[in-house]
Parts: C-alpha cells; sequence; structure tokens
C-alpha cells in the first residue's frame, strides 16, 4: 500500500466520522424540535381546557335562557304562585301521526314540546309532559287525567295539520273546548301572530284530551305538513324554538289579563 492510499484512507475516514457527528448533531436537533413541539402541543390543549368555559353550550344556553326570559318576562311572578303547566306531545312511538315522505309528526311535536318545556322552565314554571321521548305513547283516554293527577294550571297539547286537497294551506290554529279555555285559545294566536308566524283561527274542537282536562287546556296545530314551505319551516330549530317562544308569550298574555 503505497502513500496515496493512505491518505485516501485516511480522507475515507475523517468524512466517515464527519458524517457521524452530523448525524449526531442532527439527531439531537430534531429530538428538541419534537420536545419543543409536544411542549407547544401540551400548552394549547391546556389552554383550550381553562377557556374551555368561555365557549361551552353550558354559556350558550345560559345566554339563550336570558334572551328567552327577556322576551316572555317572570310568568309566575305575574300569576302570583307556582305554576304548573301540562306539555302533550302529540302522537309517539308506533303511532307517528301525520307522515310526508320521512318527516314523521310526532318528532316535530316532541322537538317543539322540548323546546317549550325549555323556555317555560327559564320562565319559573314546573313543566310535567305526557311523554319525553320517543319510546312510550300514552293514550288519548291517559293524557287528560295525567294533567289532572299533578294539578296542573294549564294544558298545551302540540300537533301538526295537514289538508292534502289544497296544499296551500298554511298557518298556526288553536282549539279549545270550553268557555274557560277559549281566552287562552285566542291569547295564543294573538302572541303567534305577534311573532310574525302565519295564523288561521281560533276554533272550538271537541278533542278528548281537551275534554278530560279540568284546567284551561288548548291544541296547538302549528302548522300544515301538506304545505312544503311551511313543513320546511317546522323542521327547522330556530322556527321551533320561534313557536315556542310565541306559546309561552301567549300563557304570559292569558295570565297578565
Amino acid at each position: 500500500m503505497n502513500g496515496l492510499d493512505r491518505r485516501e484512507r485516511r480522507r475515507r475516514y475523517q468524512r466517515q466520522q464527519q458524517l457521524k457527528e452530523y448525524g449526531i448533531i442532527a439527531g439531537i436537533a430534531l429530538g428538541v424540535l419534537l420536545f419543543l413541539g409536544g411542549v407547544s402541543l401540551l400548552s394549547m390543549r391546556l389552554f383550550g381546557i381553562l377557556t374551555a368555559s368561555e365557549h361551552s353550550p353550558a354559556k350558550n344556553v345560559e345566554q339563550k335562557s336570558v334572551q328567552t326570559q327577556e322576551v316572555v318576562g317572570d310568568v309566575v311572578e305575574t300569576f302570583g304562585k307556582e305554576i304548573t303547566v301540562m306539555i302533550d306531545p302529540g302522537h309517539g312511538e308506533r303511532v307517528p301521526g301525520c307522515v310526508v315522505g320521512n318527516i314523521m309528526e310526532k318528532d316535530i311535536t316532541l322537538a317543539v314540546s322540548l323546546k317549550l318545556r325549555d323556555a317555560l322552565e327559564v320562565a319559573g314554571v314546573t313543566v310535567r309532559m305526557t311523554r319525553e321521548d320517543d319510546a312510550t305513547y300514552p293514550r288519548l283516554k291517559e293524557r287528560g287525567p295525567m294533567a289532572n293527577r299533578v294539578k296542573a294550571d294549564f294544558f298545551i297539547s302540540i300537533h301538526c295539520n295537514s289538508y292534502a286537497e289544497d296544499t296551500s294551506i298554511r298557518g298556526f290554529e288553536s282549539y279549545y273546548y270550553d268557555e274557560k279555555s277559549s281566552k287562552l285559545s285566542d291569547a295564543m294566536m294573538k302572541a303567534v301572530k305577534d311573532a310574525g308566524i302565519m295564523i288561521q283561527d281560533s276554533k272550538y274542537g271537541n278533542f278528548q284530551v281537551l275534554r278530560d282536562t279540568k284546567m284551561p287546556a288548548v291544541l296547538l296545530e302549528i302548522g300544515y305538513m301538506s304545505n312544503s314551505a311551511e313543513l320546511a319551516d317546522m323542521c327547522r330549530e330556530d322556527y321551533q324554538t320561534q313557536l315556542a317562544e310565541a306559546i309561552v308569550k301567549g300563557l304570559y298574555n292569558y295570565i297578565k289579563k
């Protein structure tokens, strides 16, 4: 092996050592970057946890509740005593009510009724319901007595209408059975109209759920599922909330008189 070969081997060896050193340095640098990235991610997660309350659904619900209370006022204070309202979401479980495509009346009535429950509770009202989900179906003859047993002050039954012979017909309707309920029905119609919702009339209705109740009671047909535009509205959550708040306003106006 001559001197040239030795020099060449030395240069190769030196390059190999440099490459090893560069590899070590690169590895250290990568480790540092990964560590810093982990710390940054952890910090972001901690920040998200600490600030989550600022964006939590609870705060949104609270804010919405304040808005609702501003709309309806303090119903209990106006009435002068605690109030119990029985809400009756029409149909349920195996009885769908009106059906348009895959949209069932029982689902709309339940959605609106739950929003009505929330709005009433914000106003300080005690709420009972004939059903709170789609797992049960109280029979018609059971619904009025349910309200009587808890000594409810008011009974509100929620339904949807339909008239296939004329799909242009639309609008909110309220039915009552006796004189003590007719003024409540009128108050409901006025509040709904004031909310900008199209209405029909306040009408006498010989419905079992109204006959069986001992307190002022109304059956509210909140819209026509046979009208495509009104059906689309009734499926919208913001419209359901608008309906619920208008119904509470109607109750408030009735009590105020």
